[in-house]
């Protein structure tokens, strides 16, 4: 099973790396070194933004969204109640 990543403590975490090997920029994990861990903490940043920019945006549509379906539930149940009270309890669109 795959674990749950966080994406603000895993970018904190990569903040604190970055600043460690800024310190150390021989350091290397394979072909990995501190130029190739920056452009990947980059990106990283900057999709995160992008989320959290296009989430704040879904929120209002989300909201909306709601609003709508708690009238059409409210449609809904009135229909059925007024089906049930023309045709009785066993009508087929109830």
């Amino acid at each position: 099973m795959a674990k749950t990543i966080n994406p603000k403590v895993t970018i904190t975490e990569g903040k604190t790396i970055q600043t460690i090997w800024a310190g150390i920029p021989d350091f290397k994990m394979g072909t990995i070194g501190a130029e190739e861990f920056n452009a990947a903490y980059a990106a990283t940043v900057a999709l995160n933004e992008t989320y959290d920019t296009k989430d704040f945006e879904l929120t209002g549509i989300r909201e909306r969204r709601d609003d709508k379906v708690r009238q059409l539930n409210g449609l809904v149940t009135r229909f059925r109640s007024g089906m049930r009270s023309t045709y009785g309890p066993d009508s087929s669109g109830i």
